[in-house]
């Protein structure tokens, strides 16, 4: 099913809930995706955008929570990779009164204060809009057994989970019944050596992608409210300690041509919508 795409992504929906104020650093003037998405951090427009756009179908993804965020003179930042090729997060940080580490008690606080203010604000200004929670997780399990992951990854795909579990249980509980929830089957959490950005804890073999755009094609033809909670196995729950157990076999690379053939994108922030997984706010139009 073609759609436009319009992708926001690298910030916190602590930044974004928090109040904005004169940029602590100059904003950048490029037209790149690194320069946009610093500046949507810096504005905190992402929410009034996605209204201004009326979406038939909002996908909410919490990876890019994996960031720490800075309080300046009231406000919060998301210091993602891209504030770091921009050159500032050392300022940044140097004016900083406060620090929320990614995964610490603070932060899941942060995040269940900034979701009470702007899921009810979204859910009422987009009456129309069937809203997606994409409940991924992380994995430490490589498609390839010649290509692993680091040493320490099966602890770090551990606590981040355990981080995701309380944030994505935020959403669930203040979206109530409007939230559809795709959660792809556990055999399909491998990380793909292959991906177009690497081999890393988000970055799934092409079938995770396949099922999902399918999900998504099945939400956007249906109802506004969701007629079952989510779309995953009955019974299926995260293994922590393996998020991913599934037999190595040869990865399809014909799954993501095919996914992205059958695609037309119009990305006003780019990503690798059509060759990976919408991460951050991302809002689905229907042609």
């Amino acid at each position: 099913m073609p759609f436009d795409l319009e992708y926001h992504a690298r910030t916190s929906w602590v930044s974004q809930a928090s109040s904005p104020q004169p940029p602590p650093v100059p904003a950048p003037a490029g037209a790149g995706f690194g320069e946009r998405m610093v500046r949507e951090d810096l504005t905190k427009e992402v929410v009034a955008d996605i209204v201004a756009s009326q979406p038939d179908v909002l996908v909410v993804d919490l990876i890019d929570e994996r960031f720490d965020v800075v309080q300046i003179q009231g406000s919060w930042y998301t210091m993602s990779d891209y504030y770091e090729r921009s050159g500032l997060v050392p300022p940044m940080r140097a004016v900083a009164t406060s620090t929320s580490a990614y995964r610490s008690p603070e932060r899941l606080r942060q995040f269940e204060a900034a979701v009470s203010l702007l899921a009810p604000e979204l859910a009422s200004a987009l009456p129309r809009t069937r809203v997606v929670l994409h409940q991924a997780w992380y994995t430490a399990r490589s498609a390839d057994p010649a290509v692993q992951f680091y040493a320490s990854a099966t602890k770090n795909a551990l606590s981040s989970n355990e981080a995701l579990s309380g944030w994505y249980a935020s959403l669930r509980s203040v979206f109530g019944r409007r939230l559809h929830v795709v959660e792809p089957p556990r055999r399909l959490l491998v990380g793909d050596p292959r991906h177009r950005w690497g081999l890393a804890h988000y970055h799934y073999i092409p079938e995770y992608y396949a099922w999902t755009m399918a999900a998504l094609s099945e939400i956007a033809e249906g109802p506004v409210i969701p007629r079952r909670t989510t779309f995953r196995p009955p019974s299926w729950a995260p293994d922590w300690a393996q998020v991913a157990a599934w037999a190595h076999r040869k990865v399809r690379r014909a799954a993501y041509r095919a996914m992205s053939g059958a695609v037309s994108t119009r990305i006003i922030l780019p990503g690798d919508a059509t060759r990976g997984r919408p991460i951050g706010f991302s809002s689905i139009y229907r042609r």
